[in-house]
């Protein structure tokens, strides 16, 4: 399956309204992003993503942080996310990826 934005987007946008909240996780690091946390740096969040060999737009990256950021804020973990978009067809290290990149670039009270 093609691993994209896109994908991920179906099920990281809809987590909030499925998942029952749940407590936030602590994740192991075994990725160290770029740029500062919360620099709101949309290019350094997509070439993370990228470099992992996800494919998408910028549009698409913009819309996965804020579903991500939504969803952690009401509570669900990262490791239902990173499920989430592992069940729709992203490898685990791309969705952490794109939690963790989400978190430090757009709500890092969250990474």
């Amino acid at each position: 399956m093609k691993n994209t934005i896109k994908v991920a987007l179906a099920g990281a946008a809809i987590t909030a309204a499925t998942l029952a909240l749940a407590p936030q996780a602590s994740a192991t690091r075994t990725w160290y992003p770029t740029g500062t946390a919360g620099d709101q740096d949309i290019t350094l969040y997509y070439n993370e993503m990228t470099a992992q060999g996800v494919t998408g737009t910028i549009p698409q990256a913009w819309t996965l942080e804020q579903a991500a950021c939504s969803d952690l804020a009401q509570g669900v973990s990262e490791d239902k996310l990173i499920h989430i978009a592992m069940n729709i067809g992203v490898t685990r290290s791309q969705a952490k990826v794109m939690v963790w990149g989400a978190e430090w670039h757009f709500c890092p009270a969250y990474y």
